[in-house]
């Protein structure tokens, strides 16, 4: 007991009331923490922190634990299932399954899932992300095995019976509503889509024309793809390890042994995408390809965004003291606003950049002040002490994670399934110290040197394009190639789409403002001149190299109009008319070409299967070429020699349908003419010969 003389005479008057007051009591007459307290004892018996281990069993499935000695325990299981692995046929398969999780399976119908866990006093809780799909239990450590059961009956035995679908899908309808008045999931989400389009560009949420093509056999096909055992990580916090094996053992001993489908490699693309909504405030963001959880400019990135400033560490502060985006942004907006750093890291990708919230009239301004001054940071203006400060920041961030069990269930989990192994946080707290200066400033240039991505939210009218933003900070880093070179596939871009007539959209004309006017004095006139003509000699370049290429890919050729009326595709030219007479093999090559031209062109994909009623068939070159119904045509030798003919003629039985176009039948007219003036040429020769007896049709049939 501490002796009042060290407490002060107001400890004295507070242990004699007896009665309850109202009096507020500070910590001004409590014992300095900094003085020892040498008459307490310390217990003997004290709880040591344990490390996580990690342990496969035979199926595959990796078992990771943390003891940390507290009454509840958080369970659950990562799969790799996440948004990111949908196809097109499945896309939004991930979110059903989220809100799936906990219906009837085999053994257990739902309500008996809810109420046995209810009665542990365990919740249930389900989500879905780009990289993994989860399913987690908070309980006490004695119920442990309960939840481990139904989990396994959820993963191993699942039927998504259709009527309870129809329930899932509210649930989803709901979740979309949700999200669609929140402008902070719509600016992430297209960010996503425009940087990645697929893998990591797959929205967590299932697409509203998705939700009614989501079925039964979609869920089940997806799950047995994905809850195998080599894509199952069972993370426990608060568990005895050995004991924890065990249980898994027991439970999921029937979930199959393989391999999950390989994931495709995200492949970062670039793009803008602005949505109007009726949102109060314009939301922004702005991002580059970052790192990912596996790159060792991990921690760069990670510094860097402290550097430039995050979310406010003060409770209600203004935050503009710290964060330096958010004091560039406060002199440029003239009303509420908001400006921090953003990344986002994932298992093979990353993204880094900005996110700035501003009133629709300024929110250019805030936008081109932020990137200002993360120009600043890009140019080196970073002191020692903001250094020093933002590692300061990054270590606290990742140690306080560590107090929330949920912060180290996650975390646990996403290492152990995406590398098998576990790096504490302590590790790598202590690797922030070694990251040098330079390796962030070399991750603040990365900013301006990658494709940028743009999404935007609200009242996008003021937003202005990623040109305007950035080229005038690239010139200003000196990168003067780099911007010479993403200029000019921007304007060939526009060239090329405005040459081959798919899009009305009008030159870029603000780039040259910036490059002429924002970055031009009279001593670098001259080779800024000099740079616009080398820019629109090589996006003319350009563009023509992207026009032969589409050209090429249609079979055509720059001599090729679309006037011309016979066009060689296999030649990639045009034939010329001859005046010289044309023999029989070079007609069925013309009705050949022309036959693959008609076949190209319809709209109803036809082919030359229903000629005649009797629905013959044209059969391959190399037995018959049936053109009557009863009879089939002789001496088809030149026909059948015609490699290109049997080409075309091979190709447009590719297009079958049941309807015929109106040029089909005009071609099969064609080719019924061209052969039957050649079978009565030939009958007129043998008649002549005085063998009509010898020819099917004989002298009536010809004068008919």
């Amino acid at each position: 007991m501490l002796p009042f003389g060290r407490a002060g005479p107001s400890m004295v008057r507070v242990l004699g009331r007896t009665a309850p007051s109202t009096q507020k009591l500070y910590a001004s007459t409590a014992v300095p923490l900094s003085e020892p307290i040498l008459d307490v004892q310390p217990k003997e018996n004290v709880l040591k922190p344990q490390n996580v281990q990690v342990t496969t069993l035979d199926n595959g499935m990796k078992v990771a634990s943390l003891e940390t000695h507290a009454p509840t325990s958080k369970v659950g299981l990562f799969f790799e299932a996440g948004s990111r692995y949908e196809m097109q046929d499945n896309l939004g398969v991930s979110h059903f399954l989220r809100n799936a999780a906990f219906v009837s399976t085999q053994d257990r119908s739902s309500f008996k899932i809810a109420r046995q866990l209810e009665q542990c006093g365990a919740s249930l809780e389900a989500s879905n992300t780009r990289d993994h799909l989860i399913f987690a239990a908070d309980c006490k450590r004695d119920s442990i095995q309960d939840v481990l059961d139904s989990l396994a009956s959820i993963t191993t035995k699942p039927l998504y019976n259709p009527w309870e679908l129809d329930e899932v899908a509210q649930r989803v309808n709901l979740d979309l509503a949700m999200a669609a008045v929140q402008p902070q999931i719509s600016v992430l989400e297209e960010l996503s889509r425009a940087a990645y389009r697929k893998s990591l560009g797959n929205s967590i949420y299932c697409l509203p024309h998705r939700v009614n093509h989501i079925t039964t056999n979609t869920l089940l096909d997806y799950s047995q793809k994905h809850f195998v055992g080599s894509g199952v990580a069972l993370v426990g916090v608060g568990v005895d390890h050995q004991q924890f094996v065990d249980q898994a053992k027991a439970a999921f001993s029937s979930l199959p042994q393989g391999n999950v489908p390989a994931k495709e490699q995200a492949k970062y693309y670039g793009g803008e995408a602005a949505v109007h909504k009726a949102f109060p405030m314009v939301h922004a963001a702005m991002v580059t390809e970052g790192a990912s959880l596996n790159s060792k400019d991990m921690l760069a990135f990670g510094i860097l965004q402290r550097v430039l400033g995050t979310t406010p560490f003060i409770k209600w502060g203004s935050h503009t003291a710290t964060s330096r985006l958010n004091k560039a942004a406060s002199q440029a907006a003239d009303g509420p606003f908001f400006a921090s750093a953003l990344n986002l890291s994932y298992s093979d990708s990353g993204l880094m950049g900005l996110y700035v919230i501003a009133t629709p009239s300024s929110a250019g301004k805030v936008m081109k002040a932020v990137v200002a001054e993360c120009l600043k940071v890009a140019k080196g203006d970073v002191s020692d002490a903001d250094l020093t400060r933002a590692k300061n920041q990054f270590k606290a961030n990742l140690l306080m994670g560590c107090e929330s069990n949920q912060t180290t269930f996650e975390d646990i989990g996403a290492q152990v399934l995406m590398k098998g192994s576990y790096t504490s946080v302590r590790e790598v707290a202590e690797a922030v110290d070694s990251v040098s200066k330079n390796e962030v400033l070399a991750a603040g240039k990365r900013l301006f040197s990658g494709k940028p991505t743009l999404s935007a939210a609200g009242d996008v009218t003021n937003v202005p394009p990623i040109s305007d933003l950035l080229f005038t900070s690239i010139f200003s880093l000196g990168d003067f190639p780099k911007a010479l070179s993403v200029v000019c596939l921007q304007l060939s871009a526009v060239y090329t789409l405005h040459l081959l007539r798919e899009s009305q959209s009008p030159s870029t004309w603000s780039v040259i403002r910036v490059l002429w006017f924002k970055n031009c004095d009279q001593n670098r006139r001259m080779r800024n001149f000099v740079a616009l003509f080398l820019l629109f000699l090589s996006s003319f370049l350009i563009a023509r190299v992207v026009t032969q290429t589409h050209y090429k890919k249609q079979g055509l050729s720059k001599t090729c109009s679309p006037s011309s009326t016979v066009c060689d595709s296999t030649k990639n030219q045009v034939n010329q008319p001859s005046r010289r007479k044309i023999t029989r093999k070079e007609k069925c090559c013309l009705l050949g070409r022309k036959m693959a031209k008609i076949g190209d062109s319809c709209t109803y994909a036809p082919s030359l299967v229903t000629i005649k009623p009797d629905f013959r068939h044209f059969h391959k070159l190399k037995t018959k070429l049936w053109i009557d119904s009863g009879r089939p045509v002789v001496k088809v030798r030149l026909l059948k020699k015609c490699k290109r003919f049997k080409a075309f003629y091979e190709k447009c039985c590719t297009y079958e349908s049941e309807m015929i176009d109106m040029d089909i039948k005009r071609m099969i007219k064609r080719l019924q003419k061209f052969f039957r003036k050649r079978r009565n040429k030939e009958a007129k020769k043998r008649i002549k010969k005085g063998k009509p007896s010898d020819f099917p049709w004989g002298k009536a049939a010809l004068e008919k």
